[in-house]
């Protein structure tokens, strides 16, 4: 039996804490099927730094943009 097992991270402003955050679910022992990323508006050029990281270049890692902050 194949089991999938997914990580989803919201964030909001926190460029930082999101980088240690990935780089955690990223080297864990049990590898994760995929990580979808919920970015809640944030202005403090968090897809940039994504995109810069090269996180955005995994093709285990998935972006959702939301308009606003909810």
């Amino acid at each position: 039996m194949s089991v999938s097992v997914y990580a989803v991270i919201v964030t909001y402003n926190r460029k930082a804490l999101l980088a240690e955050c990935l780089d955690s679910v990223l080297n864990q022992t049990y590898k994760v099927s995929k990580t979808i990323i919920v970015n809640n508006n944030s202005t403090d050029g968090t897809v940039d730094f994504l995109k810069e990281k090269g996180y955005l270049d995994n093709p285990s890692i998935e972006l959702l943009n939301l308009p606003q902050n909810i």
